[in-house]
């Protein structure tokens, strides 16, 4: 075979895996509401690969991102029952949970010669909930403010591709990139409240 033709073979057999790693980026979603609509429980299964390379010798295999998250809501307070908690009328809780796993750094002997501690790449997330916080609405005088408590990302507008006032919560972009993914995705959750209007609370979200 000449060395025209590996080449050849060589480009396409790569254009093969990324072909197949394009096919098996796409997340599965699955949800389910319980206890009479009052909660619901969403998870997503996803999986991504990132290819780095100079020309047709020199591609790496640099990503191979797993990841599983699990969306919980539930509303302590039952939604058109009428009920209150004194000043609250609607209470909700609110978790999402996100683990990552990068096998990359574990099959890549490269990473270790390096010195690269692999351990700091293979769970960014997952020993804590990305997002845990509790938003509160009120009665009587109070009906027109809302309450949202806890660790969140806080997003005072926002645009694609860069932000402007979406300044508030800084951005880990250890496992993601600055295109085609949601800026929700990078942003780190902090401990915060907010507080707003019912109208500004529902654009916000």
């Amino acid at each position: 075979m000449t060395a025209r033709s590996q080449r050849l073979v060589r480009v396409l057999g790569w254009c093969a895996v990324f072909v197949s790693a394009i096919a098996s980026a796409s997340p599965t979603y699955a949800a389910q509401s319980f206890d009479d609509q009052r909660g619901e429980l969403a998870a997503r299964v996803a999986t991504q690969n990132t290819f780095q390379h100079h020309d047709d010798h020199s591609i790496n295999w640099v990503q191979w991102r797993n990841e599983v998250r699990f969306d919980l809501k539930y509303d302590l307070i039952a939604p058109g029952s009428g009920e209150s908690w004194g000043p609250v009328k609607t209470l909700r809780f609110n978790m999402l949970y996100r683990g990552r796993l990068d096998p990359a750094y574990l099959l890549r002997d490269s990473y270790e010669r390096r010195n690269y501690n692999r351990g700091d790449f293979e769970f960014p997330e997952g020993k804590t909930p990305r997002e845990l916080f509790f938003d509160v609405g009120f009665n009587g005088a109070l009906h027109d403010l809302s309450l949202r408590i806890g660790k969140q990302q806080v997003v005072w507008g926002e645009a694609d591709l860069f932000r402007s006032l979406d300044v508030v919560n800084p951005l880990d972009i250890r496992q993601n990139g600055p295109v085609g993914e949601d800026f929700a995705d990078f942003r780190q959750p902090l401990g915060s409240p907010r507080r707003c209007t019912t109208s500004a609370m529902s654009a916000a979200t």
